[in-house]
């Protein structure tokens, strides 16, 4: 049987364990808090990279549609031109129209 003088021994112990193992839990909470704090600077930085790298593309998307509708704007016009020119020359020599 225990004492009454055993079981103050005891609860000494386990409040001594408790009060180690929330220490160690608490030092562990913070040591994960860090690495979490690190690894969110870490993505964030990431993030800020990718989201200038897609400025640049849509820059680079508006200059290129820009470019397309320039290129495309000259051929149909120069298109046009020609064929107004075909058709004056057939009608000076009085060829039937091939189109």
């Amino acid at each position: 049987m225990l004492t009454k003088t055993d079981l103050i021994a005891i609860k000494h112990i386990v409040a001594n364990e408790g009060k180690l193992i929330r220490t160690e839990l608490r030092y562990e909470i913070k040591i994960l808090k860090m690495e979490l704090s690190n690894r969110i600077a870490e993505l964030e930085s990431r993030l800020a990279n990718i989201e200038v790298d897609i400025n640049t593309i849509q820059k680079d998307i508006k200059k290129i549609k820009k470019d397309l509708k320039f290129s495309v704007d000259f051929l149909d016009h120069d298109y046009l031109r020609l064929i107004n020119r075909v058709e004056k020359i057939e009608k000076q020599i009085n060829l039937s129209p091939v189109l």
